[in-house]
Formats: structure tokens, sequence, C-alpha cells
């Protein structure tokens, strides 16, 4: 059965029978997410915000704790008779102890929490919370002076926890109304090119509607602060990434077909040597751009092996004893640049470590030191915006506490270094690593570095992307810019 058979069969179901069927089968859907997202979870990349109100607990640590001196988790932004609405960037998950913690521990009345950043920009989460209840647990009397009228209250709202009803009922409408596209898609494509077209128009679509939905969404991690839809988008992400390279082949062919024709029509050049010289013409400029990115690569390297080499000096084994030994280090699930846990002499140890790359501008670095015999590292981490450092182990159960986890279970286990090879600096974010052995032969430090310098990186990527955006344009252009213009015509 070919396209248009399909097409033709599926013409004969009722369109809104498929959305009310859509309606009950994403209403189970949702409702089973709603159910798995109500108390939220955080991974290395995935910060899962939890779904349900704060309890009264959460609220006491939230707005008892400083992030930074003077600056509470969270505010008091409104007050009514019977309940507060409070604004913060954070979310509060039971502490576990032992095991691994990516937020800050923050203790309260006699409980302990793990404090998570819900975004990295200036989105706030809002929560309605029982006033009673609150000032029954600070055993004090709420006033107008408790509510925060600074500037932070005009920052733009992410999620509101009084307002999951709402998400559930926009999602499955969504969601349906999607389904519902494809077979309406389906139906009305005159080939399958057709229907790859429009079938890409609504895919980005929808990722330009999730972005909206959930703003906070995406920034160097994944904050879901939604239900379902934001698993959803990173699938249609990555099919429109797959299809990428057919798309810039689709438009390039286009464009070089209807060139060979003018060419032929006004020049009399054949057919035949128009495409042998385009194809020459291509596979020299790839050729180029190779050779281009190869030189760039061994210039990366040149340089990551300098910082390294700064590194190893300044990693000396005194230096790691010394660090190794405060007492400090005991403590879990604190930025030991947000609090003072660790001595002023080992923090100015840390810096000096830290300080080794801002003479190479747009690297990352990272240093691991093992401080036990559980596998458990001081992780310190710079780049040009941050700096961080506390203690974890690289692996919790089936989730993994670091980027790059691979490579650096592979490091320790070969007591050697890493480099990146040339196919992981065209694909971005190349990293190189060394490893520095105590008297014993054994690990007393990792350093690794990636990333990629100002004006660096490889050209053939910046080039494919400069291709890759206009011919997603260009492709739906061409398909679905004449169907626009026969309805004009027709309701005109």
């Amino acid at each position: 059965m070919g396209f248009e058979d399909l097409a033709s069969r599926l013409r004969s179901i009722r369109l809104i029978a498929v959305f009310l069927l859509s309606i009950v089968v994403w209403s189970a859907v949702v409702g089973c997410f709603v159910w798995l997202r109500w108390e939220g979870s955080r991974t290395a990349t995935d910060a899962y915000i939890p779904l349900r109100p704060l309890s009264v607990d959460e609220v006491v640590a939230l707005i008892s704790h400083d992030v930074r001196p003077g600056v509470p988790a969270a505010r008091i932004i409104g007050m009514e008779e019977d309940s507060i609405l409070l604004s913060t960037r954070y979310y509060l998950l039971p502490f576990k102890k032992g095991g691994q913690e990516y937020g800050e521990a923050v203790s309260t009345l006699g409980q302990t929490f793990s404090l998570y950043a819900a975004n990295w920009e200036d989105y706030r989460n809002i929560h309605r919370v029982d006033r009673r209840g609150l000032e029954e647990r600070l055993g004090r009397q709420l006033s107008e002076k408790d509510i925060f009228t600074g500037s932070r209250t005009k920052d733009r709202v992410s999620f509101a926890s009084h307002h999951v009803w709402r998400y559930v009922l926009i999602e499955i409408l969504l969601l349906s109304l999607l389904t519902t596209g494809v077979l309406v898609i389906i139906r009305r494509a005159k080939s399958g090119w057709s229907f790859f077209g429009n079938l890409l128009l609504l895919n980005v679509a929808f990722l330009v509607l999730v972005m909206v939905y959930s703003p906070a969404f995406y920034d160097a991690d994944f904050f879901h602060q939604r239900i379902v839809v934001e698993d959803i988008w990173l699938w249609s992400f990555l099919l429109l990434m797959l299809t990428g390279p057919l798309l810039v082949a689709v438009a390039v062919f286009y464009l070089l077909s209807r060139l060979g024709r003018m060419l032929h029509k006004r020049k009399g050049v054949p057919a035949r040597t128009f495409w042998l010289m385009s194809a020459l013409v291509l596979l020299v400029t790839v050729s180029v751009l190779l050779l281009w990115d190869f030189a760039r690569y061994r210039s990366h390297k040149s340089m990551s092996a300098a910082l390294l080499d700064t590194l190893v000096q300044d990693l000396r084994p005194e230096v790691v004893s010394f660090i190794r030994g405060d007492p400090g280090l005991r403590i879990r699930g604190v930025d030991f640049f947000k609090k003072d846990v660790l001595s002023k002499e080992v923090m100015g140890a840390v810096e000096r470590l830290l300080d080794a790359r801002s003479a190479y501008g747009g690297y990352s670095l990272r240093i691991l030191v093992p401080i036990t015999k559980s596998e458990e590292f001081l992780f310190l981490w710079a780049n040009e915006s941050f700096r961080y450092a506390d203690v974890r182990s690289l692996k919790t159960g089936p989730r993994t506490t670091i980027i790059d986890y691979h490579e650096i279970l592979g490091m320790i286990d070969r007591k050697g270094g890493y480099s990146s090879d040339f196919v992981r600096f065209v694909r971005g974010r190349p990293m190189e690593g060394r490893v520095l052995l105590d008297g014993n032969q054994e690990v007393a430090a990792i350093s690794l570095v990636d990333g990629e310098p100002r004006g660096g990186g490889s050209v053939l990527a910046k080039v494919w992307l400069l291709f890759y955006v206009p011919a997603l344009v260009f492709l739906q252009v061409i398909l679905v810019l004449p169907r626009i213009i026969q309805v004009v015509y027709v309701f005109s």
C-alpha cells in the first residue's frame, strides 16, 4: 500500500472522533506523568521541579536560608487573610544521607533538605501557602513588613504550583491538537515529500510553542517545569536535528538544479559538465574547511596542553595533601564558594588552581581530587561566568553526577590522560585531561579542560549551522508557501 492509498483510507475517518479519542488517551498519559512528577527529582543534567504545593516546613527552610549574604532563597511577595504568595528560584527535595546531592544542604526545624536551582536565569516559581500553618510553624504572626517589595518581584514567572490544573488542561489540549494535526497532514499530503515538509513545519511550530509555554526549560541544563510536553519536545528536537543533513541536501540540490537549468538555457552549459563542476567545487570547499578545522584543532590541543602543564605544576603533591587535610571536606551538599566551610588557606589554594585558566579565555576547567577511599572527590569547576566547589561521588546508583563520566572513569582505570579526537572537535566541546599520580602510583588528582578558546571551535560546524537554518526555512517556503497562496486566493 502506497502513501496515497494510506492517505485515501484515512480521509474516511472523522477528525472530531480522532480529536476526542486523543483527549482520552492524552488525559491518561498526562495523569500518569502528574503522578510521576509530583515529588520532583534532580540528575546531573535534568531538574524536575515538583508539581505539588510546598509544605510549610519547606517554606520555612526557604525563607530562613540565605543563598547569598542578605538574599534568602525565597521571599513573601503577597499576603491574604488565609494564604501567602511565595516567590523563589529554588526547590527542595529530601536530603539523602550518603547519597549524591547536586544541591546545597539546608537544615531547619530538625529537618534537612537539598536546595536546587529551578533555573539558571531570572525566572521565578510562585507558590500559594497556607498562612495560618506557616505562622504556627514560625511561632509568630506575619505582617505587612514580611512582604518583599523590591525589584525582584517583577522577575518573570515560569511556574506556579497552584496552576498545575491549568497545565494539565493545556497539555491535553495541545497534544490532542498535535495528534489531530498529524492526521490532517497525512490526509492532505499529495506525496511523501509533501507530508515530510508539512510534518517538519508542524514539528517546528510545536518546538516554538513549548519554549513559549515553558520559558525556563532549557539553559545548559533541562529544567522540567511542566508535565509531559517537555519530554516530547526533546524527541521532537532530536527529529529536527536528524533531518538536518536531508534538509541541507534537498535545499542545495534544488538550488543547483535551478542554476544548472538557467546556465543551460542562457549559456548552453551541458548538464553533465555543470554537475561535475558543482561536485568538484563542493569537494574542494569541504576539503578546505576540513583542513582549516584541523589547523584549529592542532591549535586547540596546543593551548589546552599548555593549560594542563600549568595545572600539573600547580597540583604538586604537597598542595594536594594540604587540600585533602581540611576537615571541612567532611561536609556534603555545600558549595564551598558560598559557605565558609573550608579554611581561608585551603580556599586560597583552590582559587589559585582555578585561576590558571584566566590566561586561556573560553576554556572550562575541572579538577577532581579523591579525598576518601569511597570514591568521593573534591570537585572544582570554573569557567568565564562562575566558580563552583563541592564533594561528590562520580555515580550514585544508576545516576552519574558529572558530565563526561565514562571518559573520567577510563582515565582513573588507566591512570592516564584523555585527548579528544578530531571528530569530537568538529562536533563541539572537545576535552583534554591529565592524571596526577602520587608516590604510590595512585590517582592524586584529575584535571580536565573542555570547551573552546575565544573565537575558536570548528569552522565546518559553524558553516553547517549557517546553511542548516536557512535550509529549513527554504524547504518550508517551497512546500508550504504555494498552499498558503492558494488558500488566500480562494478566500479572496
